[in-house]
């Protein structure tokens, strides 16, 4: 699985209105995303999806790009949807046409851009930790400094159940980085992303990061 260098976005924040209106039902977080989490919450004995209008319908100013095809898959039937939230930090979603089964949570990539925290996405303590061979740290892709390809540092990667009583459980893969080189140039940008899925297998499909200390790729795996 290759590691793409992601963009860096403008993003405009959302309104404060719109914060403190729609809060989450486990925790009140300054600077917290709960009333888009909320909606990946699913009853136990439910057979839904995810919908991509809850999504659509977030606040248009910090919007960059519409529910569409995505260009960059192989898969022509994939499509993306990306909104922009705070300070660097984006939501990207990605499924089929009817519904999206992956929402990913991107933040850095620029200078001084504040990155995320797991407490700002979901309650801490509905969160216990799986083991994976993907938990990984300290790894480095690409060609290195000196080197024209471009590449990317990985500090830590972690995977977690998130379930609520009575829902169904979610899965959470937080990754780390430190920096990233393209066209020769060491770029010393942290960023981190959290990666929310129904079922962890969906990791392997959605650039989780899957590649070892030897330069082995590997298929993820969790217990």
């Amino acid at each position: 699985m290759k590691h793409s260098i992601k963009a860096i976005w403008l993003v405009l924040p959302f309104t404060a209105l719109t914060v403190t209106t729609v809060q989450a039902k486990d925790v009140s977080l300054t600077d917290n995303v709960y009333f888009i989490t909320e909606q990946l919450i699913l009853p136990t004995a439910s057979n839904q999806s995810w919908k991509w209008s809850g999504f659509e319908g977030l606040p248009t100013n910090g919007m960059y790009e519409q529910k569409a095809s995505n260009q960059y898959s192989t898969n022509k039937n994939e499509y993306t949807l990306s909104r922009g939230v705070v300070g660097g930090k984006s939501i990207e979603l990605k499924g089929s046409k009817s519904a999206p089964n992956v929402i990913k949570f991107n933040s850095g990539y620029g200078e001084g851009d504040e990155l995320w925290k797991l407490a700002q996405i979901v309650n801490p303590a509905n969160v216990t930790k799986i083991k994976s061979n993907c938990t990984l740290k300290d790894i480095t892709t690409g060609g290195g400094e000196s080197s024209g390809d471009s590449g990317q540092t990985l500090e830590y990667q972690n995977f977690y159940k998130w379930q609520r009583a009575g829902s169904q459980p979610l899965y959470i893969a937080e990754s780390k980085g430190e920096g990233y080189v393209l066209t020769s140039v060491f770029n010393d940008y942290n960023w981190k992303n959290y990666t929310v899925v129904r079922d962890p297998k969906l990791f392997n499909k959605y650039e989780v990061w899957n590649t070892l200390k030897n330069g082995k790729e590997v298929t993820c795996s969790f217990s």
